[in-house]
């Protein structure tokens, strides 16, 4: 009995009878427990080796309890990992002992019940950083085993458990046996996610039932099965397009399983209406996540996509996908910012992670899906390196977008066969139509410097150029736009990006019916804009004038311009931005018209750039030789897989 403390303070009665001895005990105490009553029984002195039996009750800490096995041989603190001084509660226990009558006796001829009831019994730090706390706690130890069984709540969340964990010896380790069972019943929380680093809140409400139960050797479980109920939960997952109301079915399960190297694989499925999640993931013996098996991820509308993540020996991982359809419009603006989501991460060594997906269709934006897909992006921490996007917008058109690395700075080419697409892509606009563009641009750090360049575009229903028209009396143009629209033979303008602000440096726009300058900024992403320019009516016959040595450049000033030329400002959202005309300026010569601009809000001269230590892109120049080789139409890559389109039609 060297396990026990001592009794101390005991009263007891006596009775001796021939070869035997009873002891009844009315009062005493073993640590802080008050023993209520207990009964010592010695059946005989001779012949040796009968049965001692003991008999006891009391009540006192569950801490002392905790302590008693803690110091014996089950060595439970340290061998299941519970931190026992940091325990409390309070309740009561019955004991019953039995021992052979000898001086020397084996464990394995001892034999004894410790069980007990507890209240308000506490346990710091049982999963994690989270404490069991005011629980009712039922505890039973014997020679064969221990158990713990109660409720309580596990940090924010209501929970019912039952630990049972079976004393083996090593043969029956060996051969398979399982220890420890666990058997868990909780009500999962946003705020207990939010505990483990999970901003639950951002996509539920309510809570979760989970039914958890697990095998393995003391916490180190090799077998885990959880059911998850969702029902009485709300969701929203925002990138798939996907919403859950309260009390609409959804259910899932995720099984884990350890093997003898330490190898565990998970798996899992969630399954509810207009969303389906199933998949397996593969961890090192170390506990690092080794690959992802995507069996299927869909949400009705938004995705379909199977495939797989593998690590690289360097480290880095490969992202493997392909299915019917992506919606990627989710992560357009945070993509185009050509940066890391993360400023800080840019500093830390990340492993980069390339992107493999062939889909039928990817959305980029609203009524702009890209098809035949194919993607092959190297993605840092400071967002893409180098790759490669291209696919069919429709029969004969094309676009193909390149990024390579260049020292520091990344590269990036686009070529479109359809510059209403591009435009719809890049810049959030839904009027220009038909066309081709080509970008070229230089990011250093999330900030570029780019030219972008459309030829034979037309310009329909746009609300603020229709009201910059009426505001200066050009009905006959605000009539054409609305109609066919206004053609553009060509529209060129030197850009800078800076954290997915578009500054405009200076566009010049021209046509037949007429031309345009802009210079300012738009912001596709808080969808915020802030312009000023002039326009040009009848840009042909409006600028001859400007041909002209000296008296040219008196008359139209800058290139772009014409002698009658209003000059215009837009300022506010794009949807409800305000748009003002200055019609004085309209015949006023060209050097005097800088005077009408409005000052307010002057489009920057300089790339704004927060961090000083972020260096500026080189240059990128246009070819404006006349000689210059015209965009030739892109084509999507040649996949064994997919059709080879129709060549699309000269940009000429």
């Amino acid at each position: 009995m060297d396990d026990l403390p001592p009794a101390r303070n005991v009263t007891a009665r006596g009775h001796m009878e021939g070869n035997s001895l009873r002891v009844d005990v009315t009062s005493g105490s073993m640590s802080r427990w008050r023993v209520d009553d207990a009964e010592v029984e010695l059946p005989r002195f001779h012949p040796k080796g009968a049965e001692m039996k003991i008999v006891a009750s009391g009540q006192g800490p569950f801490l002392d309890l905790m302590q008693v096995l803690d110091r014996s041989e089950l060595n439970i603190g340290e061998g299941y990992g519970l931190q026992i001084e940091g325990m409390s509660g309070e309740g009561g226990l019955e004991v019953e002992f039995i021992r052979p009558m000898l001086r020397d006796v084996p464990d394995e001829d001892l034999r004894y019940t410790i069980s007990g009831g507890f209240q308000n019994a506490s346990a710091p730090q049982i999963l994690g950083d989270f404490a069991l706390t005011n629980s009712d706690v039922r505890a039973e130890v014997t020679q064969d085993g221990l158990s713990i069984s109660g409720a309580g709540r596990l940090g924010p969340a209501p929970v019912v458990f039952d630990w049972s964990e079976r004393f083996l010896d090593d043969e029956d380790v060996a051969a398979g046996e399982v220890p420890s069972n666990l058997v868990v019943s909780a009500r999962v929380t946003p705020d207990l996610l939010n505990e483990f680093g999970i901003a639950a809140r951002n996509f539920m409400q309510g809570e979760a039932v989970v039914e958890m139960r697990a095998g393995g050797s003391g916490r180190d479980f090799s077998t885990i099965v959880a059911d998850v109920d969702l029902t009485p939960a709300s969701l929203e997952i925002l990138e798939f397009g996907w919403r859950k109301e309260y009390d609409e079915p959804a259910r899932g399960t995720i099984r884990y399983a350890k093997n003898a190297m330490g190898v565990g694989v998970a798996t899992g499925d969630i399954r509810a209406d207009g969303l389906e999640l199933l998949g397996d993931m593969t961890f090192t013996a170390a506990g690092e996540l080794d690959a992802v098996g995507i069996e299927r991820i869909f949400s009705r509308g938004n995705v379909d996509l199977r495939g797989g993540l593998s690590r690289r020996s360097d480290g880095g991982f490969v992202l493997d996908m392909r299915g019917p359809m992506f919606d990627a419009s989710p992560w357009m603006d945070t993509f185009l910012s050509m940066s890391g989501a993360d400023g800080d991460a840019a500093e830390s060594e990340q492993a980069d992670l390339q992107i493999r997906l062939d889909a039928d269709r990817i959305r980029l934006r609203e009524e702009a899906t890209l098809l035949d897909a194919t993607v092959d992006l190297v993605l840092d921490a400071e967002g893409p390196r180098q790759g490669r996007i291209n696919g069919r917008i429709s029969e004969g058109k094309a676009v193909d977008v390149r990024i390579e690395p260049d020292g520091e700075s990344r590269r990036i080419s686009l070529r479109s066969d359809d510059a209403g697409f591009g435009a719809k892509v890049l810049l959030k606009l839904d009027n220009l139509v038909g066309g081709s563009l080509v970008v070229d641009g230089v990011f250093t750090d999330g900030v570029g410097n780019a030219v972008m360049t459309m030829t034979d575009v037309r310009l329909t229903e746009a609300p603020m150029l229709t009201q910059m028209l009426s505001l200066a009396s050009l009905r006959g143009l605000s009539d054409v736009l609305s109609g066919d629209g206004i053609l553009f033979s060509r529209v060129e303008t030197p850009l800078r990006l800076t954290e997915g602000r578009i500054d405009i440096v200076g566009l010049r726009a021209s046509g037949p019916a007429m031309g345009l300058t802009a210079r300012g900024w738009v912001s596709p992403q808080d969808e915020e804009i802030s312009l000023d320019g002039v326009l040009v009516p009848s840009f042909g016959v409006n600028s001859a004038l400007g041909g002209l040595p000296i008296i040219g450049d008196l008359f139209v000033s800058r290139q772009g311009e014409g002698i009658f030329a209003p000059t215009y400002s837009v300022r506010g959202e794009f949807s409800r931005a305000r748009v003002a005309v200055n019609p004085i300026a309209a015949v006023t010569p060209g050097v005097l018209r800088r005077i009408f601009e409005n000052p307010e809000q002057p489009p920057p001269l300089e790339p704004q750039v927060s961090d000083d230590t972020r260096a500026e892109p080189p240059p990128v120049v246009p070819n404006d030789r006349p000689d210059a080789p015209r965009p030739q139409p892109v084509r999507p890559s040649d996949r064994p897989d997919t059709p080879r389109p129709q060549s699309a039609p000269s940009a000429n």
